[in-house]
């Protein structure tokens, strides 16, 4: 598994491995970790059903794994879903906070606009433009693609 992730890339891959939706996340936490999975899904215009961690990581590998803007972004999204959901695992744990889906996904679509502030000679195709729409990014992250 190790193979198919970027070198470089901040999240610890290696705890992902072990996560499952469904077993290790208390109930009804597994709940929550669903629906911020598929609204992300849908910010990420992907429409498919939810599985284990393990199964949708495999897909993203294989079916996110280009360098363009597109595949980045998707993946990115999928990284800090990851994060904001153990995130509010942990809050909800060790501080008693609770968090709903909506909070999370929030937070992981206000961490995606923030790393939107790095990225800049995007080309302006129609795939990123619809993506960027959904995601509330603004569009002067584009350049214009002269042919």
């Amino acid at each position: 598994m190790k193979d198919i992730i970027p070198p470089g890339n901040s999240v610890k891959w290696y705890k992902l491995e072990a996560m499952d939706m469904y077993r290790d996340i208390p109930s009804p936490f597994g709940l929550i970790s669903r629906a911020v999975w598929k609204k992300v899904q849908h910010l990420c215009l992907s429409f498919r059903d939810v599985y284990s961690w393990n199964e949708e990581l495999n897909w993203l590998a294989d079916h996110w794994c280009s360098n363009s803007f597109e595949h980045k972004l998707k993946r990115l999204g999928f990284a800090t879903t990851v994060y904001e959901l153990w995130s509010a695992r942990n809050r909800k744990i060790f501080q008693q906070g609770h968090a709903t889906a909506v909070d999370i996904v929030q937070k992981v679509v206000e961490d995606i606009q923030c790393a939107r502030a790095s990225w800049e000679r995007i080309p302006k195709t129609r795939e990123n433009r619809e993506l960027a729409l959904e995601w509330g990014l603004s569009h002067k992250i584009f350049v214009q693609i002269c042919i």
